[in-house]
């Protein structure tokens, strides 16, 4: 079986507000990082990389390896990365990155893991409709043309036609050139966010595909898209109710 570790980054402080994005609630259930936790531990027992305000992400008792960035003040997210043990006998057959402030669905990571390529990058074409893109500092921008990566980075909104998600895979060439300069760049990639690995992978040959998820994601930030995402339309609630209820039937939907 194909060995897959996931990676979730989780030591920034939070780029909207003051509270850890990672344990921001998603409902009365999971909160933010137990809605990754969810997915991701079908393949793996997943890696956390923490670093503000750590002592509450370890309070969770969460059924991952949480490794702890002692730099993440002065860091960027790739420097992070290159803290979970992925090098030697531990280096898997593919990777999953993703971040620690977003929400996704089983049903992307699934299509990510299972594409055969070997760096695929999540995205959303809808720039244009995103809140929050404007008010940060250092914006994540992609150009994607038929499906294929063709830049990605602090864009100007001249370039870009897409958001960067923040969940990567990597595996054969990608994930061999990602573990190099994880390995042996390390100041270098100290000011890197994933965003710019992913660019770097792509400037050295390799075809870098995309997953647009169009909206079917959140970035904790936006509690208007946290509350789509979580509930979606009437429509879509309702289907996704339908396998669950025992008692009354949910019929086909007509529109009109």
């Amino acid at each position: 079986m194909r060995k897959t570790s996931n990676v979730i980054l989780a030591a920034g402080a939070p780029q909207f507000g003051s509270e850890h994005s990672s344990i921001e609630e998603v409902n009365i259930k999971y909160n933010v990082i137990q809605w990754a936790l969810k997915i991701l531990s079908k393949t793996s027992k997943p890696f956390i990389i923490t670093g503000f305000d750590f002592k509450k992400i370890n309070k969770l008792n969460l059924n991952a390896e949480i490794i702890y960035n002692d730099k993440w003040e002065t860091s960027k997210n790739a420097h992070s990365l290159s803290l979970a043990p992925l090098f030697g006998k531990n280096k898997p057959d593919q990777l999953i990155v993703c971040y620690g402030d977003i929400l996704f669905r089983e049903d992307a990571y699934q299509k990510i893991i299972n594409d055969s390529n070997d760096c695929v990058v999540a995205w959303d074409n809808n720039i244009e409709n995103n809140s929050l893109l404007k008010k940060k500092i250092y914006p994540e921008k992609v150009l994607v043309e038929k499906n294929n990566l063709i830049r990605a980075g602090n864009l100007t909104n001249l370039i870009a036609n897409g958001i960067f998600v923040g969940l990567v895979k990597f595996k054969g060439r990608a994930l061999n050139i990602l573990l190099e300069v994880l390995k042996s760049n390390t100041i270098k990639i100290s000011d890197c966010s994933i965003v710019d690995v992913v660019e770097y992978v792509s400037l050295k040959g390799v075809d870098v595909k995309t997953l647009n998820l169009s909206n079917d994601w959140a970035e904790v930030g936006s509690n208007t898209d946290v509350a789509k995402f979580v509930l979606g339309t009437k429509a879509e609630t309702l289907s996704r109710l339908r396998h669950l209820v025992t008692k009354s039937n949910i019929e086909d939907l007509m529109y009109f």
